[in-house]
């Protein structure tokens, strides 16, 4: 059994849902401090010319050192209306976009309190078109970050992974490329964990534009592409 996790993240790339495939079970890390000017309130897509990002605003007040879970988003802005007009313009020519917009439209028009919940809720449904059925749970809902604290102290990401394995009853955890950077593998290795690091190599797929442009968020392959968005992502052989 393999094990991963990530921060929610607003309408992630493939290389995220890589991630949840490949794993038996999925942790969603929302209990993790927010970082401004990261992937948690933001995305890609395409536009007829290049691309452009669609920001979720948050409020500002006390967001350095907040958990995930705790982040508000900010109406004082239509940015719900200008999201789904970004989608719409520059995706209804799509293939297969009219098979999901109305999701789409419905959860930018419901009022989100929390940036994770809205996260979460894109996540989830986008793993059911993607026909992903990794059982995904939500940090907070369980309250992993309090048992991870009250049996490592000053427990660092390392820690964390070991926690994880620990409290899931599994020996294996999937860990994205930047891990390499930070993961003491010493310390896995004495605790009998085995650690897989992703290697992800982006797909091409048919996509609108004169020019490919990769790392745009899934949503992107998923209207051009359809129910064979999956093997796309995950690099098979498509018979025609």
């Amino acid at each position: 059994m393999i094990i991963g996790g990530l921060q929610p993240s607003y309408l992630p790339w493939l290389g995220y849902f890589e991630q949840i495939h490949k794993t038996d079970l999925f942790i969603l890390c929302d209990e993790l401090q927010y970082e401004k000017y990261s992937w948690r309130n933001r995305n890609r897509i395409r536009n007829k010319h290049s691309l452009m990002w669609l920001i979720v605003p948050v409020e500002s007040s006390h967001v350095p050192g907040k958990p995930i879970k705790d982040i508000r988003v900010d109406y004082s802005t239509n940015w719900q209306k200008k999201h789904w007009l970004s989608l719409f313009y520059n995706y209804s020519n799509s293939p297969f976009f009219k098979n999901y917009m109305g999701f789409f439209e419905d959860v930018l028009k419901k009022k989100w309190e929390y940036l994770s919940d809205l996260n979460i809720e894109i996540t989830r449904e986008l793993c059911r078109y993607l026909n992903i059925e990794t059982e995904i749970v939500v940090s907070s809902q369980i309250k992993l970050e309090d048992k991870f604290h009250r049996n490592y102290k000053n427990g660092d990401a390392t820690d964390r992974i070991i926690f994880f394995c620990k409290e899931f009853g599994v020996s294996t955890f999937y860990e994205g490329k930047a891990g390499e950077n930070y993961i003491n593998e010493e310390k896995l290795a004495k605790e009998s964990i085995k650690l897989e690091y992703q290697n992800y190599q982006h797909p091409f797929y048919p996509q609108t534009g004169n020019d490919f442009i990769s790392h745009l968020s899934v949503v992107d392959l998923l209207f051009n592409c359809g129910e064979k968005s999956l093997d796309i992502l995950l690099n098979k052989t498509i018979k025609s």
